[in-house]
């Protein structure tokens, strides 16, 4: 009786049909981690700080065709250009809503 070999793909079971084999692991740079994660990090910082500025004058409910999407009244809303489509937001981007949402 042969030993079998050792093999770390011996109790690996097949791929069902229309799977691909997943590749062994491998290990971790943790600088190289760390240098993804920093430029993760960045790209948010930027979105984050546009999504800030454009709070202190647009309505959060203004989608980008001036539509609103708020699920209840307001005195900016003014009537669909076509019947059944969302209400036209009217507001002229001047007023910062952030109070409207912030607790602290």
């Amino acid at each position: 009786m042969s030993k079998p070999e050792d093999d770390t793909r011996a109790n690996t079971p097949e791929p069902s049909q229309g799977q691909a084999r997943v590749p062994p692991r491998q290990p971790v740079d943790p600088a190289e981690y760390q240098q993804r994660l920093d430029r993760v990090t960045e790209l948010f910082e930027s979105m984050m700080s546009t999504a800030n500025e454009l709070s202190t004058r647009r309505c959060p409910y203004k989608n980008r065709h001036d539509q609103c999407t708020a699920g209840f009244g307001c005195r900016n809303q003014r009537k669909p250009e076509i019947e059944g489509h969302l209400m036209t937001c009217a507001g002229d981007d001047a007023l910062d809503y952030r109070s409207a949402w912030e607790t602290a």
